[in-house]
């Protein structure tokens, strides 16, 4: 039984297909999850490592890190900075305050902000955009 588990654990590192369902407690929780990397949260972060990964997960402020490639990420709630470094990322979130983007092809999308309706915005990479959902 334990040879199985391991088998399994390997197939879905290996093929990036697994999908369930985790809570985290604290900061977030993370509601669904698909694709290769890692999910770590420490005192007011939460880094996503990896690459193709879909995840859907609720904050309550804190910071999103995200580390990777080709990676679509939904946050519910408010997250107050989301920092990508790497490239093709997707990101769609309720209400950000800061966003900060090192990187190539990167898109964020938000529906508020506390700083007059805009996140204060760096970007550093080509073809990255933060915008507004109407």
């Amino acid at each position: 039984m334990k040879c199985m588990k391991v088998m399994a654990i390997a197939a879905m590192l290996a093929f990036g297909t697994t999908a369930y369902t985790q809570s985290l407690g604290g900061l977030f929780s993370n509601r669904s999850h698909t694709g290769a990397g890692t999910v770590k949260q420490s005192d007011k972060e939460v880094l996503i490592e990896g690459a193709g990964n879909t995840r859907s997960i609720t904050m309550d402020g804190g910071t999103l890190r995200v580390d990777g490639a080709s990676n679509t990420i939904t946050v519910k709630g408010f997250v107050s900075r989301i920092l990508i470094s790497g490239a093709g990322n997707r990101i769609t979130a309720d209400k950000v305050n800061s966003v900060s983007i090192q990187g190539a092809s990167n898109n964020i999308h938000y529906r508020s902000s506390d700083n007059n309706g805009r996140p204060t915005v760096n970007i550093i990479g080509a073809g990255n955009s933060v915008q507004k959902l109407k």
